[in-house]
């Protein structure tokens, strides 16, 4: 009896460290969330695209900028030659409009090793449920490039 009394108390023990590492990576995680830097640079105006798009999150788009961005990075790290994969340092909306309807944001990625200007384009009004989590080759002709993800596509690139 008494091995089984010691192992439940070793357990407890472990469930309640656990729980306490647990509830400090959630108070970690809370504490980068509120002291992040905001997403678009200072005199960025979002409202054109909030008012064509009021569901629009401006953390939440630099995400989906960045799995972009490292989802073109293997894309062409398999077409081409071995390079390291590039880090992102800091990534902040430069630039936001509607342009014939369409969202248009530019996103200054700062890397490694300098840095580099994206513009994404969306339809707001098209409908992309079916494919949110896909990262879909987009043909340049069709006007994207690369990849698209939750509708939006990037189009442009260019070094800072």
């Amino acid at each position: 009896m008494f091995g089984y009394h010691k192992k439940t108390e070793q357990i407890l023990e472990s469930l309640d460290a656990e729980q306490a590492a647990d509830t400090r990576m959630l108070d970690t995680e809370a504490r980068i969330i509120a002291e992040r830097p905001p997403a678009a640079a200072a005199g960025v105006d979002l409202a054109a695209i909030k008012q064509v798009d009021p569901g629009f999150d401006d953390q939440g788009f630099l995400g989906i900028a960045r799995e972009i961005f490292y989802d073109a990075a293997r894309v062409h790290a398999a077409a081409g030659p071995a390079l390291p994969e590039p880090e992102i340092r800091a990534a902040v909306i430069t630039a936001a409009s509607v342009s014939d309807g369409r969202e248009v944001v530019t996103v200054r990625f700062t890397l490694v090793d300098g840095a580099e200007d994206w513009t994404f384009q969306r339809d707001p009004a098209a409908d992309t449920t079916a494919t949110d989590e896909a990262h879909l080759l987009i043909p340049e002709a069709d006007g994207g490039w690369l990849l698209a993800h939750r509708g939006w596509a990037a189009t442009t690139t260019n070094r800072a």
